[in-house]
């Protein structure tokens, strides 16, 4: 059994937390970065490419909040 006293356990949680947060941060730029370059591709495969990360990226957003967190879908192409 593990036994900590009060403060390594606090440090341990909140260390917890901030790579959570941390690895939240860095999915969500991910996603919108290639929602951008899908929005943005010159060609459709390379938007299809850029839009299938995109899903992956917010698939782990949605596993890693425990499907606390969905991201809207892209707005239509005007």
């Amino acid at each position: 059994m593990l036994s900590l006293v009060p403060g390594e356990a606090h440090s341990m949680l909140t260390k917890s937390l901030e790579t959570k947060v941390n690895d939240l941060n860095y999915l969500f730029r991910r996603q919108q970065q290639e929602r951008s370059l899908a929005s943005n591709a010159a060609s459709s495969a390379a938007r299809t490419a850029h839009e299938r990360l995109s899903a992956m990226y917010e698939d782990e957003i949605r596993r890693l909040t425990d499907e606390r967190i969905r991201i809207a879908p892209p707005l239509p192409r005007a």
